[in-house]
Parts: C-alpha cells; sequence; structure tokens
C-alpha cells in the first residue's frame, strides 16, 4: 500500500518547497536523472520474488471471492498502480483490496478455504487498533535476495455504505484515511482493470479519487513510503520522468522490426556458432537426424547450419532480407546438404501453412521480438501442426531485469536503451504454457530462469519450452 500517514504535510512538502522532515525529494538529492533512477532501481524497487508473490495472493483472493460473489475492489496504491502503470507498483511491497461490509459473514465463511490453499485470513481484534478490517497472508515464508525472511500479505479493508459514500469500516482507518472514501457511483458502476497479468475490479471515475487522495500531480509524482519489512523510515518524493519505465508515454507497439534488423545484418557479423538452445535440444534428444525443423526468426541462420550439420533438414525463414540473403550467399559452399533459407514474415499465415507438415518448429529469441498480434498468427498456425510435432521455444519472460532498463510501451513492452535499441515483449511464462496446452499441446519440458545464455552483461530471464501436439482440436 502506497501509505499518506499525514496526507496534508505530504502535499505541502510536495507541491511546494519540497523541504519537508517527513520525506527526502530525490529530485534535490539526486538532480542527475540516470543517477536518481539508478538510486530507485537499487534502493527502493520491490524484491521481484516478493512482487510477484503478491500479485500470486492478490490473484488468489480475487478467484475465492468471484467464486462466492463476495463485493470487492481494488483500492490505495494497488488501485493507483493498475491506472497509472498498469501493474503493481515497483515500490509497493503488498496489495490493497476493499471488501463490501455487507459481505463480512461471508468473508469469515472463507477461512477453511483460503486455509487449503495455503493463505491464512484473519482479522486484528484488538479494540481500537485494527485499521484495515482483515490481512490475507501466504503461510509460506518467501526470502529475499537481501536475505529477509517475510510471509507475503494483501490488506482487505472493509467498507460500508453511508450517506451515498463507501467509507472505511474502522474509526481508526478513517482517522489515519480521511479522503479515502468511494462514491455510491464509483461502487455501482466498477469496471475491470489490468493489474500485470490479473484482471481485477476496480472503481470507476479513478481520477477523482487519486485527485483527492494524492493530490493533482498523481500522474507525475511518486512517493516511497518505508516497506512493511524494512525498520528504518524511508520516505522520499520524486517527479515520474519518461526514463522510468512505469510512466513512459503509452505508445503504439511497433507493428514489426524489419527496419531495424536490416540495418543490424547489414552492419554487423556475427558468429555462426550455435545457440545453447539448439543444442540444448539437439542434445537431449528432442530432435532426431532425417526429420524436418523449420527456424522461425533464424537471424544470421547459425542455428539452422548446426542442425543441417547433425543430420536434420532444416529450413531458415526471417522477415530480414538482409538476413536471408547473407545467409544464402554463406550456404552456398554447403549446396548439397539443400540448405533453404527464405525472407517471409509471421503475420504471413498462408505461407507459415507451408510447414505445417514438419516435425519441429523451432523458434528461439523470436517471440519477445513480435507484437501480441504477430503472436496470436504464430498460435494459430500451430493448431495446424500435424500430431506428434514439436514445437522448440526460447524466449524473454517478464522476470527479466532488461524489461527496467527499457522505455515502457505497455504493461509488457519496452523499447530497450542503448546500442541496441528496438522492441522487445516481456512474456509471463506460466500464461503462456497454459496456452499451449489449451491448444492440446503436451509440455515435455518448460522451465523459466537466468543463466541459459549469457552474453556479455546481459543475463536474460528465459523461458524454455519443448511442448508435443497431441492432437488436431
Amino acid at each position: 500500500m502506497v501509505k499518506f500517514i499525514n496526507i496534508i504535510t505530504f502535499f505541502i512538502a510536495i507541491n511546494c518547497s519540497y523541504g519537508s522532515q517527513q520525506f527526502t525529494n530525490l529530485d534535490i538529492q539526486y538532480p542527475d536523472a540516470k543517477i536518481r533512477q539508478q538510486f530507485i532501481e537499487s534502493e527502493l524497487y520491490t524484491d521481484r520474488t516478493l512482487k510477484s508473490a503478491i500479485a500470486k495472493v492478490i490473484k488468489t483472493a480475487r478467484d475465492v471471492f468471484e467464486k462466492h460473489e463476495v463485493d470487492h475492489w481494488i483500492c490505495f496504491g494497488t488501485f493507483l498502480g493498475a491506472v497509472r502503470d498498469g501493474d503493481i507498483i515497483e515500490w509497493d511491497d503488498d496489495g490493497d483490496l476493499a471488501i463490501n461490509k455487507k459481505h463480512e459473514d461471508k468473508l469469515n465463511s472463507l477461512k477453511e478455504e483460503f486455509r487449503k490453499l495455503g493463505y491464512n485470513l484473519f482479522s486484528d481484534e484488538e479494540p481500537g487498533e485494527n485499521i484495515v478490517g482483515y490481512k490475507l497472508y501466504s503461510t509460506t515464508h518467501l526470502q529475499l535476495a537481501n536475505g529477509k525472511k517475510l510471509y507475503p500479505f494483501i490488506d482487505l479493508f472493509l467498507y460500508q455504505l453511508e450517506e451515498e459514500k463507501y467509507i472505511l469500516s474502522r474509526e481508526k482507518g478513517r482517522g489515519i484515511f480521511p479522503r479515502s472514501w468511494f462514491t455510491k457511483e464509483q461502487i455501482e458502476n466498477k469496471k475491470r482493470y489490468n493489474l500485470g497479468d490479473i484482471e481485477i475490479w476496480g472503481p470507476s471515475d479513478p481520477q477523482s479519487y487519486f485527485t483527492r487522495n494524492y493530490g493533482a500531480e498523481w500522474e507525475r509524482k511518486a512517493l516511497h513510503y518505508k516497506k512493511h519489512y524494512d525498520e528504518s523510515p524511508k520516505k522520499y518524493v520524486w517527479s515520474l520522468t519518461p526514463q522510468q519505465p512505469y510512466i513512459a508515454p503509452k505508445v503504439e507497439s511497433p507493428k514489426d522490426n524489419d527496419a531495424y534488423w536490416n540495418s543490424f545484418y547489414k552492419h554487423v557479423s556475427l558468429e555462426r556458432k550455435p545457440s545453447s538452445f539448439c543444442e540444448f535440444v539437439i542434445d537431449k534428444g528432442y530432435t532426431k537426424p532425417g526429420k524436418a525443423l523449420v527456424d522461425i526468426g533464424c537471424g544470421n541462420g547459425r542455428d539452422t547450419f548446426n542442425f543441417v550439420n547433425r543430420g536434420i533438414n532444416a529450413v531458415g525463414i526471417d522477415s530480414s532480407q538482409a538476413a536471408i540473403e547473407s545467409n544464402i550467399s554463406f550456404a552456398k559452399p554447403f549446396g548439397e546438404l539443400n540448405i533453404a533459407f527464405r525472407a517471409m514474415s509471421v503475420n504471413q499465415f498462408e505461407k507459415l501453412l507451408n510447414f505445417k507438415d514438419f516435425d519441429y518448429i523451432y523458434a528461439r529469441f523470436f517471440l519477445h521480438s513480435i507484437t501480441e498480434e504477430d503472436q496470436s498468427v504464430f498460435l494459430k498456425f500451430l493448431t495446424h501442426l500435424k500430431q506428434h510435432s514439436s514445437v522448440l521455444l526460447e524466449f524473454r519472460t517478464d522476470k527479466d531485469p532488461l524489461f527496467k532498463k527499457s522505455q515502457k510501451i505497455s504493461k509488457n513492452e519496452g523499447i530497450s536503451i542503448g546500442l541496441e535499441s528496438h522492441y522487445r515483449r516481456y512474456i509471463n511464462f506460466d500464461q503462456f504454457c497454459n496456452t499451449l496446452i489449451s491448444l492440446n499441446f503436451k509440455l515435455e519440458f518448460a522451465e523459466e530462469r537466468d543463466g541459459l545464455s549469457i552474453r556479455g552483461d546481459d543475463n536474460p530471464f528465459l523461458a524454455r519450452i519443448i511442448a508435443r501436439k497431441l492432437s488436431n482440436l
């Protein structure tokens, strides 16, 4: 929760002098935007494992509440994150949900169900001390990168309807958060918001709530209050800038990367040593000699050439004409091996169908380079594959640290900044695995971790998936 212990003092500090003794203004302390961002990411960002665990608690609560028709909605910092960032705020360390007090008995009846799911639902019944209502804790502790151990949790604030407003039920809570009410219309006309990969109910007309609670600059100013597991009070305010991924301008995602990659393959010469993923699928027996394989997004063809050298009938396709021309030229001495390269885009569905009877569909570092729309075309193509064919995939996931260093253009898309400034889409591993299963694929191997493909300072968090087609739906 993004907390405001003294809301009046805070807004005097942030909108006027920034000189409050309560909060340190990082705009003044670190006038260099790059140094300021480095401090924010290293010192204030929540441990990524904890952030994922909080999202899991929120999703579990949402699923149970929707199953049992418990009226609920996001509030406080979780609501702010959904609207402003499309995700949990990077420095938040818990979740905030509101529960309609008229469903409090129903909420209490769910304690056993939550217990079976690995969570403890409880209320602080000490008189006068309960400011929230209820808390939902994971019964499994996490160990953070800094060695600290904690139990991920979310706050469940009870709200009751009084005089056309939903106000906090706990008197102490109303005293601490006097502006945290919602109009009756905001709750009766709730809408769905995206919180990372979670879709959840939230009040309508969010601007009025945020302006009332956080001031007119809620889209441009950030507040960090002390974390629940941090003993020392660390309170900071700073201006959000386009360089920070969570507030970057929402621009249209690139439809393709042809211009970038054509320039790349014209001016950059890369060795054609096979990738670690290519060696992995061969060494583990996921590919067999004599079978047909299409290498989608083959780039400079290094894996395509390696498959051919291992006796596999491989075809490399790529949308970059420059890459294909280079590969064809390089392949001339291997003419007797019948290496084929074709320039085509994944969104050319009819051309993709030429490969529906191939034994292996191989795509390394490809899926994260295409848009959601193009991925839909690729997935549609997979539904046409013959029975027992396999897809061999490696791609960056949403746990990849490179995403934090990118200019964010949506909840999972970014433009990397630096010498290789181009579009990437960071994919949720669990969600993608479930999608393949829904398309009637069996996961023969699936893992998500770093250390798989290190190049210089880049140690990406990758998904490796081997999936076999069971039958046509």
